[in-house]
């Protein structure tokens, strides 16, 4: 989940729904499974066992780096969302940690009450 309050307590966190949470489940599952697919397909083509590199053909080359490319791309983007929740959280802390400090100065704070009777000198 991602927090998308810019920092303010008055603001609500809006959370990830249950279909964008499924939805990014299916993406990971996807991706994993294609690398399962293209493996398996490399070492049913005979790549895997091929000692030498010039024998592998050019296009599972290929197909090997446009992978390893978007697997990249999507952990960059997942390590960017967690910075950027970390760093609104942070947020949130410190703002917490204001709003605490000020209740205790106020709960700490003496208040001299005076019910139905006034002392008079």
């Amino acid at each position: 989940m991602s927090l998308v309050a810019p920092g303010s307590p008055k603001k609500p966190v809006q959370e990830v729904s249950q279909e964008q949470y499924r939805e990014r489940n299916r993406l990971v599952c996807f991706g994993f499974c294609s690398f399962l697919l293209g493996l398996a397909t490399a070492i049913y083509l005979g790549a895997v066992a091929q000692a030498r590199f010039q024998e592998i053909p050019v296009w599972l080359s290929a197909i090997a780096s446009i992978g390893a490319t978007v697997v990249s791309v999507v952990a960059v983007y997942w390590v960017s969302q967690t910075l950027k929740a970390t760093r609104e959280a942070l947020v949130l802390t410190q703002e917490m940690a204001i709003d605490q400090k000020r209740i205790g100065e106020a709960q700490i704070r003496p208040f001299i009450l005076f019910e139905r009777e006034f002392y008079v000198r």
